[in-house]
């Protein structure tokens, strides 16, 4: 998976180590970065400091040096907004703040309506997006949601369809005078034919 599934001052520890997996908690730590810049009127992680934090991340001590930032710059704030900061850009993903605890900390749930912002009891399916169907399967589904708005099309296509169909069998009725080589009718005898059967063609649309 590519890094740049995030904007750059948001990006977690992990999307710079190229982690083959988006987890909810690559979203955690973005609301963090969020949350710090909000508080400071500055981004929490610059440039420089992005690329600093992602060394530091691979000698181990990332850890150390993120927890005294976010001490550092975070020590006019609510106690409890910097607690929920810390545990939001915890470096170890899966010891990150989870959406469901972060709802129930002290610094958000003054905040959270458990009835108005129920959870999903289960997770959201977008099998429809996988690329598995084909080109005309594609077309089909298109035209069935084009319909839904536009009901009135099924008349007018099906009026073409049966003007199609009788165009056809008035043609038909004609085309041996066409075909067959062996007739001996003269030029003229076959354009009157040709006149009839037009005009009955049009007559028949009508």
């Amino acid at each position: 998976m590519t890094e740049y599934v995030v904007t750059r001052w948001y990006r977690a520890p992990e999307l710079l180590l190229d982690c083959s997996e988006y987890t909810a908690a690559i979203d955690i730590w973005s609301v963090g970065c969020i949350l710090g810049e909000i508080m400071t009127g500055q981004p929490t992680f610059s440039r420089q400091k992005l690329c600093s934090s992602a060394y530091a991340y691979h000698r181990g001590n990332f850890h150390d040096t993120l927890n005294n930032t976010v001490a550092a710059r975070f020590s006019r704030m609510p106690s409890s907004a910097v607690d929920l900061l810390e545990r939001m850009l915890i470096c170890d993903p899966n010891r990150r703040i989870s959406v469901n605890e972060a709802h129930g900390h002290a610094y958000l749930s003054p905040h959270h309506d458990v009835d108005k912002e129920p959870v999903c009891p289960t997770p959201f399916s977008f099998d429809f997006e996988h690329p598995s169907c084909t080109e005309e399967h594609v077309k089909e589904l298109i035209y069935k949601e084009s319909v839904k708005f536009n009901p009135d099309h099924l008349c007018f296509e099906k009026n073409q369809i049966t003007q199609r169909k009788e165009r056809k069998r008035v043609l038909s009725l004609g085309r041996p005078s066409f075909l067959d080589k062996a007739a001996s009718k003269s030029r003229s005898e076959r354009l009157r034919a040709t006149f009839y059967n037009v005009t009955l063609l049009l007559f028949r649309a009508e």
